[in-house]
């Protein structure tokens, strides 16, 4: 028995066409490099030493379900669609870092209190850092590192974030994107800090 689609070429002569393919849509709200930003955070604890504060990403995000750094993308007015500016930027990483622990988190950062201690750890970008990234957009992440002797106990997941936790350095979870690579990089900064805060007390 000739199917259905057997007749409808009999009848034409043609090969029927097939079905056109909806263009795969841009994750990144820009073209070129999105600018993003990942904030280590550690503290000492009294009795547990040295921890880091971690966000689990919510389950529908990219990575979902791993734990990673605060972080998230830069206030900008580029519009949408367009090639990010970086004169169009409402707000610079430092800030975002420290806005965006606030909001995953709950952490207060400050630019007068935290501001000043805030270091630049390194940019990152390609490699596969980021599951989203494409030859037309991708993640360009400026990573801070801050040490917080006496952070609050109190964090709690929010924004894109499921959980907020502190976590011993010494027993890190497994973590999203190339946050691994970030952390290490960070210690250099971090050693310094501990011991300027040693020294004062």
């Amino acid at each position: 028995m000739k199917s259905f689609l057997s007749y409808l070429r009999e009848d034409n002569d043609v090969p029927l066409a097939s079905p056109p393919v909806a263009p795969k849509k841009n994750p990144y709200w820009y073209k070129g490099a999105n600018r993003t930003v990942d904030l280590v955070t550690t503290r000492t604890h009294p009795t547990q030493g040295r921890q880091m504060l971690l966000i689990k990403r919510a389950k529908g995000a990219v990575e979902g379900g791993k734990w990673a750094l605060p972080g998230g993308f830069v206030n900008t007015s580029t519009a949408k669609g367009e090639e990010w500016k970086d004169e169009h930027n409402t707000e610079t990483p430092k800030e975002a870092a420290m806005r965006e622990a606030g909001e995953e988190t709950g952490i207060k950062m400050t630019a007068k209190e935290h501001g000043g201690l805030l270091r630049p750890v390194g940019t990152y970008e390609g490699s596969g850092r980021d599951p989203r990234d494409n030859p037309e957009s991708w993640s360009r992440s400026h990573a801070f590192a801050i040490h917080v002797p006496h952070a609050e106990d109190d964090v709690r997941g929010s924004d894109d974030a499921d959980e907020a936790a502190w976590h011993s350095t010494g027993k890190l979870p497994e973590l999203a994107f190339d946050h691994a690579k970030i952390i290490r990089d960070s210690e250099l900064a971090l050693s310094r800090m501990r011991k300027r805060f040693k020294k004062r007390a």
